[in-house]
């Protein structure tokens, strides 16, 4: 395995160690497959229930290292009176999203929206994977997002009229060569469409 890094900072500097680390310290972290950025903060199920006055939405959060955390919302639907367990916590705007940060550790958010009608879409961080919505007191069996995103409120159901009907199509072709070895060469063209599927 590869030598420990702190192992080979000379004596003198050790000391420094915690100061240079301070705030930024992501030796915790897992990176992801392929490489990139440290990934510090892993979002739980994001709860949301709301109707045309605003709503409410409740998230857990497994932290490795202290990090800014995204929040749903954004202008027009900026998260209120957000709580990490039963303490307030300030929400301010971070890389154009509303974030807070958050220590090491096991976190329950909460918060709540207020609008005079309930936006057409509402911003939903991607790296939060999975929605539970409650719209106008109904559960949105499959909560529709945009590329961006963005969760669709607008309509109440992504199983509505307006949604796209789930298709499949199948074309199978084979070429022979015969040669030797035989060769038989295999090609499949999907044309699929409707809800996301694997």
């Amino acid at each position: 395995g590869a030598a420990d890094p702190e192992a080979q900072v000379p004596a003198a500097l050790k000391p420094w160690i915690p100061w240079v680390f301070e705030g930024q310290d992501q030796r915790a972290c897992p990176l992801p497959a392929g490489g990139g950025e440290r990934l510090c903060g892993w979002p739980g199920r994001l709860d949301l229930d709301l109707d045309a006055a605003g709503g409410l939405f409740a998230q857990h959060w497994h932290v490795d290292a202290e990090t800014w955390v995204p929040l749903p919302g954004g202008p027009g639907a900026w998260p209120q009176d957000v709580r990490v367990g039963s303490v307030a916590a300030p929400v301010v705007e971070h890389e154009g999203v509303p974030a807070l940060r958050l220590e090491p550790g096991e976190h329950a958010l909460t918060g709540r929206f207020d609008w005079s009608a309930h936006p057409q879409t509402l911003p939903v961080p991607s790296a939060t994977a999975m929605v539970a919505l409650r719209l106008d007191g109904e559960t949105v069996a499959l909560p529709r997002r945009d590329a961006d995103g963005r969760l669709w409120l607008g309509g109440g159901s992504a199983g509505g009229a307006a949604a796209e009907r789930d298709t499949l199509a199948l074309e199978v072709y084979r070429r022979v060569d015969d040669d030797i070895p035989l060769r038989v060469v295999t090609r499949l063209d999907l044309d699929v469409a409707g809800r996301a599927r694997e």
